[in-house]
């Protein structure tokens, strides 16, 4: 049985993308599964033999203990001796470089493959995540896409969350496949809300709308006393984490279900199935206009109402899907929205389905992919 291992440092060894959506579907085409990330959910549960969880890191964003993370994967890799090789994290790709090199020495043959989820580049001079390294941040760009470049060439296929991602990244030329991130499978029911319940999930940051976010369910609730904000997901900065701790003693709609760590996906489709609006008030900067988050195909499959900022590119995409249930707003001006705001309307909604925005269809081209692999 050939060994594919998939690594990262900040995700869950369970994560939903690099795990439960690609690395089960090379387990289901008969690999063994090695993953490494951090904690993981799924390891104490019995989801199939050959797969083997390593949630092996235990820290934040910005700790120095990341660039030390390699040497712990290499140690791994040597051990397991993989076949196919997945990084999904930038600080892994130049030690799954050196491993491939060793791997040659040897006279063995690995399929490299770097999971593109994001464009380093852009997100560090032009959003707040790295906004602790931001004395270096140009620094600490060009140093990234610099590795980018050079591990590059060592690549064998480059696989990428985005369509956008096929201009913006030069390097990867025509080594790539587009596997977006589409939305798993679910089964539900819709439930009947009788008040009006709005959600901010996923990454929890001001970068992702934040306080904007807060800031519009507070004006809607003084018009509707009823409505409530639910802020479910990751708040990986401490200082963010207290604060919203410290606002919900003074704001009795917001409820919060946030941890530093990834919560288990069950707790977030509780909350998919409890909302009636999802806010998405992210910023439209260079790092964001052109990608398409997860939540969009979330919110189409759970069939629930988008509250999102206007943006050209986004506009295009829910006319592709022909989604009906979306709220173009600019959140830097809501008080038009808000006056006119009537709970009723928007609980009257027809079935929406379709194919296309589930992970099936990925699912496929990755399967291609995978048959076409020669050892």
């Amino acid at each position: 049985m050939h060994k594919a291992a998939f690594v990262a440092v900040l995700k869950p060894a369970d994560d939903i993308r690099l795990f439960q959506k690609i690395a089960k579907t090379f387990w289901e085409n008969g690999f063994e599964v090695f993953s490494f990330g951090s904690q993981s959910i799924l390891e104490s549960k019995n989801i199939g033999s050959h797969i083997h969880f390593y949630p092996i890191f235990t820290f934040s964003r910005n700790s120095f203990r990341r660039l030390w993370a390699g040497f712990l994967i290499l140690k791994y890799l040597w051990k397991i001796k993989p076949q196919i090789l997945v990084c999904g994290a930038i600080e892994l790709l130049p030690f799954c470089v050196l491993y491939k090199f060793f791997q040659k020495l040897f006279g063995r043959k690995l399929h490299l493959i770097y999971d593109v989820q994001e464009n380093y580049f852009l997100n560090i001079l032009h959003t707040q995540t790295y906004e602790t390294w931001r004395v270096f941040r140009k620094i600490l760009a060009y140093s990234i896409r610099f590795a980018e470049r050079l591990c590059a060439t060592q690549v064998d296929t480059f696989f990428l969350a985005e369509n956008c991602y096929q201009l913006e990244l030069s390097f990867v030329k025509k080594r790539c496949l587009v596997l977006e991130n589409k939305v798993l499978k679910i089964n539900f029911q819709e439930k009947i809300i009788s008040n009006p319940i709005f959600l901010l999930s996923g990454t929890i940051a001001p970068e992702y709308g934040l306080w904007e976010a807060i800031d519009f369910v507070e004006r809607i609730h003084f018009l509707v006393p009823q409505s409530v904000l639910k802020i479910v997901g990751r708040c990986g900065r401490k200082e963010i984490l207290n604060k919203l701790t410290s606002l919900q003693e003074t704001k009795s709609f917001l409820q919060l279900e946030i941890s530093e760590k990834a919560l288990d996906y069950e707790i977030l489709q509780k909350n998919f199935a409890e909302s009636t609006f999802w806010l998405m008030p992210y910023q439209v900067n260079l790092a964001y206009r052109n990608r398409i988050p997860t939540k969009f195909y979330e919110a189409m499959a759970w069939q629930k109402w988008i509250i999102v900022q206007k943006n050209p590119v986004w506009e295009s995409f829910f006319k592709e899907y022909a989604y009906p249930y979306v709220i173009w707003i600019d959140f830097r001006k809501l008080q038009t929205w808000q006056e006119v705001f009537d709970f009723s309307k928007f609980q009257q909604k027809t079935f929406y389905y379709n194919p296309q925005i589930f992970w099936d269809s990925e699912k496929e081209k990755l399967q291609d992919f995978i048959q076409k692999l020669s050892f």
